[in-house]
């Protein structure tokens, strides 16, 4: 003995529309084809079913919603669902992400079942609105009537006070509606159906404009000429009418969505940084004047009223710098050549000059052995040809310089300068030479300084931008 699966309809099941359960109808008509199929959570099953055609019978579509089985057409229908599973369906694709397809892997009937959950979640999204009540029905429904409204954000007349344009400049921001936009290239959309095969129902009643209008729009532009961004430089943008976009309907999806979740756990974190900020501030202001503090407050206040004037936030501090030290000697030089002290090393050169024009190939001798000792153990021609030009040149203004004897260019690298600090003791040398060096050295060390700092800043900002916007191995990894 063994059991074999059969359908309800082989068993003798006959269901009965337009009765109460055991009452006989006396004018019974039987479904189309006298074949129906009822899709319900337990899975596919073929059924006999009668509708009633007494002379007070409804419709054969209304006799089956009056049974809380919702058809696949109206007319001659010969496939339904029951609320049941429509219900179960709708409450799984919104927390699982369950598509159609993987939900009909489970029954059958996907085409019938993937029409029967379009035109159910038109009605649910209906009755949700209100619309069914409305006396002048349906079809009066406006674009976006039956979208729902952001509770966070701010809407005239209903979460804001009667006096909110009437704000304070700096409580204006509490009634701003702060708007996001995300976008996915990667989604497409194959141009396989159009409105006659598969019509809309809403008609731009919620979050997506009406089609026809909008296919209108983009039939007047599709031959204008797409304008480059000047603030991102997204390809699936700049290329999407490249032939790659042919045979789609939609190469990308964007949308606007609202930050409320967000912007909510943000705020929970700026709420535990400001105290900790509020007591490093305590603590900071301890060891500062207050009439100090109170300068700097006002300018705070001054340039937030007016950006034009001194910004409080930019670095002021005046650094020592090579130019401003050579101008410097300049003038010093000037007033000891009135007074008659001359103490010049050549009669066409100042003294500045020499020594700033020593620093500068001191530099120039550094950086060619730094390059020269990179570049490992197999050179290319190309590289060795242009150390070779900027080995000569460096030679010529060394000799030019210091007007030494010739010597092989290959030792320019390592050829003594004979700057003033470069003297022994025994070495006689002007002191003033020496202070001159010591003055452009010193703008040379605060220039590195302010370098290094400068870096360090920049290097910090791109660990903080990576870490909040770069995602994925392609970005953060190396070829």
């Amino acid at each position: 003995m063994h059991f074999t699966r059969v359908t309800l309809k082989s068993l003798g099941l006959h269901l009965q529309f337009g009765h109460a359960v055991g009452d006989h109808c006396c004018n019974p008509k039987r479904a189309f084809g006298d074949e129906f199929v009822v899709i319900d959570t337990n899975g596919i099953h073929d059924v006999a079913l009668d509708f009633c055609g007494c002379g007070t019978a409804q419709t054969h579509v209304k006799q089956l919603l009056h049974a809380r089985l919702f058809p696949a057409t109206i007319f001659d229908p010969k496939t339904a669902a029951t609320f049941q599973v429509l219900e179960k369906y709708q409450v799984l694709s919104f927390e699982s992400k369950a598509s159609s397809y993987e939900y009909y892997q489970c029954l059958d009937r996907y085409l019938s079942f993937l029409r029967v959950i379009h035109e159910w979640r038109h009605l649910k999204m209906l009755k949700c609105a209100g619309r069914g009540h409305d006396p002048s029905g349906i079809v009066s429904t406006h674009e976006g009537q039956c979208a729902l409204l952001c509770p966070t954000c701010p809407q005239p007349g209903k979460n804001l006070p009667t006096d909110w344009h009437c704000a304070a400049p700096e409580k204006r921001w509490l009634y701003a509606k702060f708007v996001a936009l995300d976008a996915n290239f990667h989604l497409h959309c194959k141009n396989v159906s159009s409105d006659q095969v598969d019509p809309g129902l809403s008609k731009g009643w919620s979050y997506f404009v009406e089609e026809t209008s909008y296919k209108v729009f983009i039939e007047e532009h599709k031959y204008d000429t797409q304008e480059h961004s000047t603030c991102s430089g997204h390809n699936a943008v700049n290329m999407a009418d490249s032939k790659k976009s042919h045979g789609l309907a939609m190469t990308g999806v964007i949308y606007r969505k609202a930050r409320g979740r967000l912007t909510l756990r943000k705020l929970i974190e700026a709420m535990k940084a400001s105290m900790e900020h509020d007591t490093e501030l305590t603590e900071l202001e301890a060891c500062i004047k207050m009439p100090m503090i109170t300068e700097w407050q006002r300018e705070i206040d001054e340039w937030e009223c007016d950006n034009l004037k001194c910004n409080l936030y930019e670095i002021r501090v005046t650094t020592i710098t090579q130019a401003s030290i050579g101008l410097e000697l300049a003038r010093a030089e000037a007033s000891e050549l009135q007074a008659g002290n001359d103490v010049s090393p050549h009669p066409e050169v100042s003294a500045s000059t020499v020594i700033s024009s020593g620093l500068e190939l001191e530099e120039q001798q550094r950086l060619l052995k730094t390059d020269i000792s990179s570049l490992g153990s197999h050179p290319t021609d190309n590289q060795l040809a242009k150390l070779q030009e900027r080995t000569n040149a460096l030679k010529q203004r060394i000799d030019n310089w210091q007007n030494v004897q010739p010597g092989e260019p290959a030792k320019v690298k390592e050829m003594k300068l004979f700057l003033p600090s470069e003297f022994c003791d025994r070495a006689s040398c002007p002191n003033k030479l020496c202070e001159h060096e010591w003055k452009l050295h010193e703008a040379q060390a605060h220039e590195a300084l302010r370098d290094l700092r400068h870096f360090l800043r920049l290097r910090t900002h791109l660990y903080k931008f990576k870490d909040t916007n770069v995602r994925g191995q392609v970005a953060n990894t190396r070829a």
